[in-house]
């Protein structure tokens, strides 16, 4: 494993590396307890060699770990350091990310103003920097907030953009994630079989990414949505 490699070579460097590693494995596999713990130590064993690039990585990687846990004001703390490591240290790509993350993170918390200010931000500097690709999940996050505060409207439109981006880019499954918020939204002005189309997109990209739990989900989703009756003029 890292941490036996780590072990061998035996330098804080090298620890600091296997416990990162083993973090970002746990939390890929849900196991996010686990993810926070290996998360922390790889934290502790960096502080002493300053706000560096490296620590900065590890807050965010914490913030991902402790905001699976719904402990969404800790991981707003992380995030924000992690913020502002990367300002510090001129990192402006991942200060752009870190402020995106942050601005999804508020908008969890409900802080939609602040949602949006960061989101907005974010899209901004991302697209910048030529990241479209990054600027397209941000965009979804802040058409999430439009929707959250009743502009739909505006949700629509920014949700569009996002999705053009992600079918541009093959970012399956943030099109798939997409698709299932204008499905939200078509739905919320009573266009019941268009948010059914959109459902039934979202529902094959999530069959296509075998994310299968996902699918039936939205499949279940869109059958309650369905009208049980079709008027015809």
């Amino acid at each position: 494993s890292a941490l036996e490699c780590a072990a061998v070579v035996n330098t804080p460097k090298a620890l600091a590396m296997a416990h990162g590693v083993m973090g970002n494995l746990k939390t890929d596999q849900r196991k996010y307890a686990e993810a926070e713990q290996h998360i922390l130590w790889a934290i502790e064993i960096k502080k002493p060699r300053g706000r560096t690039f490296s620590l900065a990585i590890s807050l965010g990687n914490l913030g991902n770990a402790i905001g699976f846990l719904g402990r969404l004001k800790e991981s707003d703390k992380a995030y924000q350091e992690s913020l502002e490591i990367f300002r510090e240290v001129g990192a402006q790509m991942s200060e752009a990310i870190a402020i995106s993350r942050l601005g999804t993170n508020r908008l969890q918390l409900g802080d939609l103003a602040g949602a949006e200010q960061l989101l907005n931000h974010a899209i901004a500097r991302l697209t910048d920097l030529g990241n479209i690709r990054f600027a397209a999940v941000a965009m979804g996050n802040l058409a999430h907030v439009f929707h959250s505060s009743s502009r739909d409207v505006e949700a629509l439109e920014t949700a569009q953009r996002a999705l053009d981006v992600h079918r541009k880019c093959r970012n399956r499954i943030f099109e798939a994630n997409t698709l299932l918020l204008l499905s939200d939204v078509t739905y919320a002005h009573g266009q019941v079989l268009l948010s059914c189309e959109y459902m039934t997109d979202a529902v094959n990209v999530y069959r296509e990414l075998q994310k299968l739990e996902t699918a039936e989900s939205a499949e279940q989703a869109r059958l309650r949505r369905l009208p049980t009756t079709i008027d015809v003029a």
